[in-house]
């Protein structure tokens, strides 16, 4: 009766790096081209948000509201920050003071801003956007890619005899033309050159 060899832990991770090595470049690729739609389908869908549960109308209000707060801060640092006598000047509040650093213009305790809401609704447009996306031919090829890769990494647990795993390997992966066996590859190669 024959033994059963099993891959070693080392045989393994080495597997594993190969199959990184393969798929992680036309994974990233893959993922590349999805952003540049996925930043697309996101401006579409914020647009689209911001119509349709009219938040366009309350962000202009809310900027038109703080435009009048910063003039309203400006005309007040003018008249009460032109204090001449020195006993006034003394007891003149720290929000006055021309050495300030722009008090009117600072985020800081102002509450809500246009810009806090332009965020949120592209934090919503994008989850609308990501959903849209990965119906389209892009997102389905990375998710695809992504199955590849897990369906081979599954694959290298899986298989008991590391003579039969290159077969396997090699039949999951020509799915999406890669030849795992490199020796056949450099075979093809010469072909076309010859």
């Amino acid at each position: 009766m024959t033994k059963t060899q099993y891959p070693t832990k080392y045989q393994i991770t080495k597997l594993e790096q190969r199959v990184d090595e393969e798929l992680d470049p036309i994974i990233n690729l893959a993922e590349l081209e999805l952003k540049s739609v996925l930043a697309e389908q996101t401006e579409i869908a914020m647009s689209y948000l911001a119509k349709k549960i009219k938040a366009d109308k309350v962000i202009d209000n809310l900027q038109k509201a703080v435009e009048s707060l910063e003039i309203a801060q400006r005309q007040a640092i003018t008249f009460f920050g032109k204090v001449k006598d020195n006993k006034l000047k003394e007891k003149l509040s720290h929000k006055f003071k021309k050495d300030r650093d722009n008090y009117y213009t600072s985020s800081y305790d102002k509450g809500i801003l246009p810009e806090d809401c332009r965020e949120q609704l592209r934090d919503w447009a994008e989850v609308i956007a990501q959903q849209k996306v990965e119906n389209k031919p892009e997102g389905k090829k990375l998710k695809e890619l992504k199955l590849y890769k897990k369906a081979s990494k599954h694959k290298i647990w899986e298989c008991g005899v590391p003579e039969q795993l290159q077969s396997q390997l090699e039949h999951i992966l020509s799915g999406i033309n890669i030849i795992w066996d490199k020796s056949k590859q450099l075979r093809l190669e010469n072909k076309k050159y010859n």
